[in-house]
C-alpha cells in the first residue's frame, strides 16, 4: 500500500512548495492523449479494443442492442424540454463498450478514439415515432471534437445508419464543435448555411414541407406572422429554415447557392406562404409554398423562382 505524499509546506528558504501530482492515471480510465493544442483527453475506448471485446460480446449482441434500445426509450421520455445531454452512459451502462464492438459500424463509430457516450435531445428536430418531440440518439463523442449519432431501432435491423460528424470543421454550428443536441441551433457559425453545411445533415433531421406549412399556421395563429407583411425569421426561432431548404430536392443546390444568410417569409394568402432567402452575395430567390385542400386531401406545392438583380439587369 502506498503512502500518500505529505501535504505541501514551507520550504526552507520559507518559499511554497508546489502541490503534489494527481495520482496516477490508470489503464482502467482509459488512455491520455493530448492534442495539437497540448489540452488532453482520455480515450475511453480505441479500435485495437474491438477484438477482444467484441469475441465476449458477440453471444450477446442480441442483449446489448435491446439494453441499447431500452436506454434510449427510457431517456426519450424523460422532459424533452430540456434539450441536451439526457445521460451520461459511460457511467450508467456497464455493456457500452461491448455495444459499440459488436456493432457493424464499429471501427467508423470508434473512430480516432471515443471520449464520451451519452443520450441527446436534437435540438431543432422531429420524431414522427414520438409525437413531433425532438429525437434522441445516442451520441458517440470522438478524440478532438468530431462524434457519430446512433439511434437504436427495435431490432437490429431496423437501427437508423450511424451519422458521422467531424471534429474540427468550419461547417459546424460554432467555432468549436458542439454537442450533437446543439448543432442545429444555428445556420453555421458564421450565420452562413452552406452547400457544404447542409450535407452535413441527415435525412432524418431534415425538414419537410408538411411540417414547414404546419408551423406556418400556428405562427399566423399565434399572431407571430401578420397576412401581407414580410417577417425576417433568420435567427430561427420561428423555424429553422436551414433544416428545410437543406431538403428541396433537385433545387437544393440552386436556393443555397453560395451561401444563405438572411431568410424572410410572406404570409401572402391564408394558403400561400412566401420565402424569400439572401445569399451572400446578394442575389436572391423566392420560394413559394401554396397549399390547396385540407386534412387527408391537403395539396403542397412548392416553386422556385431565382430573382434577377438590378446589376445583372443591367440597371
Amino acid at each position: 500500500m502506498s503512502v500518500p505524499p505529505p501535504p505541501p509546506g514551507p520550504s526552507p528558504a520559507g518559499q511554497e512548495l508546489p502541490p503534489p501530482p494527481p495520482p496516477p492515471f490508470t489503464q482502467d480510465d482509459g488512455i491520455l492523449v493530448s492534442s495539437p493544442d497540448g489540452a488532453t483527453e482520455h480515450v475511453l475506448l480505441a479500435v485495437d479494443e474491438v477484438p477482444e471485446l467484441r469475441e465476449r460480446g458477440q453471444p450477446r449482441s442480441r442483449q446489448l442492442h435491446d439494453e441499447a434500445r431500452k436506454l434510449t426509450n427510457k431517456y426519450a421520455q424523460t422532459d424533452y424540454a430540456t434539450v441536451g445531454v439526457q445521460a451520461d452512459l459511460t457511467l450508467l451502462w456497464s455493456n457500452w463498450k461491448m455495444y459499440i464492438a459488436v456493432h457493424k459500424c464499429a471501427g467508423e463509430i470508434i473512430g480516432p478514439g471515443v471520449v464520451s457516450f451519452t443520450a441527446e435531445f436534437i435540438d431543432g428536430t422531429t420524431d414522427p415515432n414520438r409525437g413531433g418531440n425532438p429525437r434522441l440518439d445516442l451520441v458517440v463523442g470522438h478524440l478532438h471534437g468530431g462524434y457519430a449519432r446512433l439511434h437504436p431501432g427495435t431490432k437490429p435491423k431496423n437501427d437508423a445508419a450511424p451519422r458521422y460528424f467531424p471534429g474540427s470543421a468550419p461547417e459546424h454550428a460554432a467555432d468549436a464543435p458542439e454537442h450533437a443536441a446543439d448543432e442545429w441551433r444555428s445556420p453555421a457559425a458564421d450565420g452562413i448555411f452552406t452547400l457544404a453545411r447542409s450535407n452535413l445533415v441527415p435525412q432524418i433531421d431534415k425538414l419537410g414541407k408538411a411540417h414547414v406549412w404546419r408551423t406556418m399556421e400556428t405562427l399566423f395563429t399565434q399572431g407571430l406572422i401578420t397576412q401581407g407583411l414580410t417577417t425576417c425569421i433568420t435567427n430561427g426561432t420561428r423555424l429553422r429554415w436551414w433544416l428545410w431548404i437543406c431538403n428541396l430536392g433537385a433545387c437544393t443546390r440552386s436556393v443555397i447557392g453560395v451561401g444563405v444568410c438572411d431568410a424572410y417569409v410572406t404570409m401572402n394568402t391564408h394558403h400561400e406562404a412566401i420565402f424569400e432567402f439572401t445569399r451572400v452575395d446578394a442575389s436572391k430567390c423566392m420560394v413559394r409554398l401554396c397549399c390547396s385542400g385540407g386534412g387527408s386531401a391537403r395539396d403542397l406545392r412548392m416553386y422556385y423562382k431565382e430573382y434577377v438583380s438590378a446589376k445583372n439587369n443591367g440597371i
